[in-house]
């Protein structure tokens, strides 16, 4: 047999214990009597590391006055090979057990452990098979059992308590029966089957919160060894905590613990609160629907339980059917029960461990009995009427329905229209009612709708459900003059929907009424009648699609399933007021208020956007842009194909010129069908400039590429698309001065030449230009050294002398962007010296920006006579 030496070490947790590996390789040698320390050896390299762990609970082992560090450890390896030598280590400590150097090969295990005050008590041991392999780490867990005389008996004592003592009310189950048992744990068999633990050894004491459980007396010893104990522990019959333990017998000895188990107790949640309950909804096969509701308790819940009993009743019985496991999040529940029924309800949480007190409704539900109000479509309608009404006796008044979507009969000679009678109201008998009206039941009714009978197609049902009033077909119509481009526009019909869209501003925040001089064309031809849908187009393409302001609100609306509806032109606007607003049935069934303000989708000359509409006089003013006034929408529809409109916006920075929509405000507009080819219009007022480079179309996600033009010859042609089309016009960085601008500052036909000087290093202070005042010496101011003139590049300072170049109308190129200029102008062109008199023009400050030219204008210069020394 051969030995290890002391500092062999094994790492020892009891409960659960990791390893490391032992670098160093020990040689096994024979101890003398007098020395268990095993010495140190070489090692062939060809070994290797056995590692001993123990499970966790590995401390129940051990007497309740000892610790895992209070042992010592014998081990004995026996080789399978004969060849092999036994190997034994003893005097273990549990901090110092490791076994490197072990040859290859099956080895056997054989641990015992020990008291080292040489105790009578044999504690435990474990045996067990391990491979070992050369140069790895080979780890075996040590099953404990406990050792034991052949005859060893010993006793138990365990003391539970709980604060509390209600959390405790028991030990037994449904049946009445003591649950808690006693299971003997065998080494290295199949342990015992559990067995109740007498009553006689439990003494419960619900008052005090305590569970004693013992083992005393000769004839109740148990057999020493390992025990698997079980006490479940109730609350009025639920379940809600179980002790778990092992313990050890000992010999000749008594395992004692107490333990407060108040923290393993379960807890049922607190109680919901504000029961509700109301009335909803009757059904003829299910009863009148009573909608509960209430404030739900802590997150400790798994769900609630709700319960119910007939007025009269002791108690409540089981939960009701489908409400006996609602989820946590549940604080709503609907029952059905039938007329003529009282019915007091309950709410309780509960959780694994029980039911919470109950909230309760304060008062019974009374459920009444049932009158049936029917409505009925009458002659020629289409759709459904509203379903059947049920209301309790005795109950509130009720409010007469709208007929939903309920449909008139069509109209004779508009077939194919989509336009149907109109609604007049609900008749019973001799009494006719208007939806809205409030109705006292006293029994079963009937009402049956009443419906316009002439085919007049003005205040009729339009397809997206509001009143059509005008018909572009209708020559005898007053009204039809007015009408210079309906027939163009693809309808024939309008309608007005019978909702209102909120107050809101025609302006969106943040838009300056200048922001929007690209649609000064809407002064002329945009308040035609036929023109609104594609006003509300462009006003949403000048500002944009966020923000709230009535025209984005008008396209975003979708009354009667349908999205084409728009804010009306003016004179559309003026249509309505006839047709409409001035008829007080027709103004009633539209639900516009008399006296009401309405915006239109068209500025007028003097900016405004909005009409007042009233049967009487007065004196009316428009409103500014930024008012919140509500508005009216409108669509057309069943006309010919759909038509689209070109807009020309010129994108010039800084520019206040608007373009009309069309090639002159004398003719009428020009609508394109899809696919129509589409040429730019001849006449376009754009200044004298090279820098134009082409129309873009803009304010769509997918644009049509860039139509080039230089201006001169033959126009492009494009296709249209299925939508109004917006084309900005599409510039480089160049400084444009008009042949306009030139002649009103130094006079017609007069030859103007040019300096460039440099804004950011000019700063004169004299006379003159610099200081603000006129001077008569113009050679002094330009002479000054601040006064610094540029190349075009805006880089090379510039000399002072010889002649400046001629400026031609219209674009000046090669400005470089991003920089601050001033240009002169002079009505001479030497350096040095002037004449006697001249006329000159020094800009303000200007800075060019990418793909836009700048104009200037008369009213960016000052202009001045000057004189020679």
């Amino acid at each position: 047999m051969v030995s290890w030496y002391k500092n062999v070490k094994v790492y020892v947790l009891c409960s659960l214990v990791c390893v490391a590996a032992c670098s160093a390789v020990l040689s096994p040698f024979e101890k003398s009597d007098n020395d268990r320390s095993p010495a140190l050896r070489g090692g062939t390299g060809a070994t290797g590391t056995l590692i001993i762990t123990f499970p966790v609970g590995a401390a129940t082992v051990l007497p309740p006055e000892a610790s895992p560090e209070d042992l010592r450890f014998d081990l004995t390896l026996t080789p399978d090979d004969p060849d092999q030598e036994e190997l034994e280590a003893l005097d273990l400590s549990v901090s110092e057990i490791s076994l490197p150097g072990i040859p290859p090969g099956t080895w056997n295990i054989s641990l015992r452990g020990y008291f080292p005050d040489d105790t009578e008590v044999e504690t435990f041991g474990a045996s067990g098979e391990v491979n070992i392999i050369a140069g790895q780490i080979v780890t075996w867990t040590a099953d404990l059992q406990a050792a034991r005389t052949e005859d060893g008996e010993g006793s138990v004592e365990i003391e539970l308590s709980w604060d509390p003592p209600g959390l405790i009310t028991g030990y037994h189950n449904d049946a009445g029966v003591p649950t808690p048992s006693l299971q003997r744990l065998r080494p290295g068999q199949t342990p015992d089957e559990p067995i109740h633990i007498p009553t006689a050894n439990i003494d419960f004491d619900s008052g005090a919160g305590t569970l004693r459980y013992h083992q005393t007396g000769p004839d109740s010893l148990l057999e020493s060894g390992f025990y698997r104990i079980v006490i479940p522990l109730q609350r009025n019959g639920i379940p809600v905590a179980t002790y778990r333990d092992i313990i050890h017998i000992y010999d000749g000895r008594r395992s004692e613990k107490t333990l407060d188990i108040t923290g393993r107790i379960g807890l049922p949640p607190s109680a919901p609160e504000d029961l509700q309950a109301t009335q909803g909804a009757f059904d003829p096969d299910e009863g009148w629907a009573v909608h509960l509701s209430w404030t739900r308790t802590a997150n400790t819940a798994l769900g609630y339980r709700i319960y119910r009993k007939e007025a009269g009743a002791d108690e409540f019985a089981t939960a009701l059917p489908g409400a006996g496991s609602l989820p946590s999040n549940s604080s709503l529940y609907t029952d059905r029960v039938p007329p003529d029924s009282s019915w007091h309800y309950r709410v309780v949480a509960y959780n694994t461990y029980g039911e919470s007190q109950g909230a309760e409704t304060p008062e019974p539900f009374e459920a009444g009995g049932v009158f049936t109000v029917t409505y009925l479509g009458g002659d020629g309608s289409s759709g459904a009427p509203p379903g059947p009404v049920y209301l309790m006796a005795d109950a509130d008044p009720h409010e007469i329905l709208q007929p939903q979507a309920l449909r008139g009969p069509g109209l004779t000679g508009h077939e194919g229209s989509g336009i149907t009678q109109r609604f007049l109201g609900w008749l019973e008998g001799d009494d006719e009612y208007q939806p809205g009206d409030s109705l006292t039941i006293t029994g079963d009714i009937t009402l049956t709708a009443q419906w316009t009978n002439d085919n007049e197609v003005i205040g009729k049902i339009g397809p997206a459900g509001g009143l059509v009033f005008f018909d572009t077909d209708d020559d005898s119509d007053p009204m039809h003059e007015s009408n210079r481009t309906s027939n163009l526009v693809g309808w024939r019909y309008l309608e007005i929907s019978l909702e209102q869209i909120a107050p809101l501003p025609w302006l969106r925040s943040g838009i300056e009424t200048g922001d929007l001089e690209n649609l000064e064309y809407m002064e002329e031809i945009g308040q035609a009648s036929g023109l609104g849908r594609h006003n509300t187009t462009a006003v949403i393409a000048a500002q944009g699609g966020t923000g709230d302001y009535a025209a984005l609100e008008a396209r975003n609306y979708a009354g009667g399933g349908f999205s084409d509806w728009f804010l009306p032109s003016e004179e559309e606007l003026a249509i309505l007021d006839a047709k409409i607003f001035q008829n007080e049935d027709l103004r009633n069934r539209a639900g516009i208020q008399d006296s009401s303000w309405f915006w239109h989708s068209n500025l007028r000359h003097d900016g405004a956007a909005a009409r007042y509409f009233y049967t009487g006089s007065g004196f009316i003013t428009d409103p500014p842009l930024t008012d919140l006034l509500p508005s009216r929408v409108i669509r057309g529809f069943a006309g010919p194909e759909e038509t689209y409109i070109v807009f020309y916006d010129p994108g010039l920075a800084d520019e206040n010129w608007g373009m009309s929509l069309y090639t002159s405000t004398n003719h009428p507009p020009r609508f394109h069908s899809q696919g129509e080819p589409v040429t730019i219009p001849h006449v376009v007022p754009l200044p004298d400039s090279s820098s134009f480079l082409g129309w873009q179309e803009v304010g769509t996600d997918s644009p049509m590429a860039l139509i080039e033009w230089d201006g001169e010859g033959d126009p492009p042609t494009f296709t249209m698309p299925g939508r109004d089309v917006f084309l900005q016009g599409q510039w480089v960085a160049n400084l444009v001065i008009s042949s306009e601008t030139l002649d009103t500052i130094f006079g017609t036909g007069t030859i103007v030449y040019y300096d460039l000087i440099d804004a950011d290093g000019y700063a004169h202070q004299g006379s003159g230009w610099g200081s603000g005042q006129t001077s008569e010496d113009f050679d002094g101011w330009y002479g000054d050294g601040n006064v610094q003139l540029l190349q075009k590049d805006g880089e090379t300072l510039q000399a002072k002398e010889g002649d400046r170049p001629q400026f031609e109308p219209g674009a000046l190129t090669g400005l470089a962007p991003g920089k601050e200029w001033r240009i002169l102008l002079t009505s001479w062109s030497e350096r040095e010296e002037t004449t006697s008199y001249g006329d000159a023009a020094l800009s303000d400050p200007f800075m060019l920006s990418e793909g836009a030219p700048l104009i200037l204008n008369t009213s960016d210069f000052v202009d001045t006579w000057w004189i020679s020394d």
